[in-house]
């Protein structure tokens, strides 16, 4: 359980204050602010990564409903809802995860990025393995065999953009 509430709260540390909505945002890439839009996080591959870009990327994430109802469940040992969750959640880190890496980070942040990136990629494919169990037993031995990242590359990610996580 506990490698399950280190990967929602990796999530939710990496906004660094930013107030959550319901509606998903995306990258205006002409004016560079966020902009409300009805899919996954979109960002134009030119676009310059920065603090707004990535708080503006994370943001339909960490306002996922189902990232609150995994984390409650995960707390519960409610492996029936994670099974339920799970496969949400492994979409919405794969979608954030792409629209990280179509946006050209500076050089200073880069490789504090693709180290996040790869972590999510990877607990996204955990999710997705946590939503084919079927059984609590078999989701109860999935999660304690499979370790989840850490949070230390959202830290560094958001160090480099001055988001003081508390």
């Amino acid at each position: 359980m506990k490698r399950s509430l280190v990967l929602c709260m990796l999530a939710l540390s990496a906004l660094g204050g930013c107030a959550a909505t319901s509606e998903p945002i995306a990258v205006d890439s002409a004016a560079g602010s966020p902009a409300a839009a009805t899919q996954s996080p979109v960002v134009a591959e030119s676009q310059n990564g920065t603090k707004a870009t990535f708080q503006a990327i994370m943001l339909p994430y960490v306002s996922n409903p189902s990232l609150l109802g995994y984390m409650g469940a995960a707390t519960a040992s409610d492996y029936k809802s994670m099974r339920k969750f799970a496969p949400d959640l492994g979409v919405s880190f794969k979608k954030t995860a792409d629209a990280l890496t179509a946006v050209h980070w500076p050089e200073d942040v880069q490789s504090d990025m693709d180290a996040f990136v790869f972590g999510m990629r990877r607990d996204g494919n955990q999710f997705e393995a946590v939503a084919a169990t079927t059984t609590d037993d078999e989701t109860k031995k999935y999660v304690d065999t499979h370790q989840g990242s850490d949070n230390s590359a959202g830290d560094k990610v958001s160090a480099d953009f001055g988001i003081v996580n508390q």
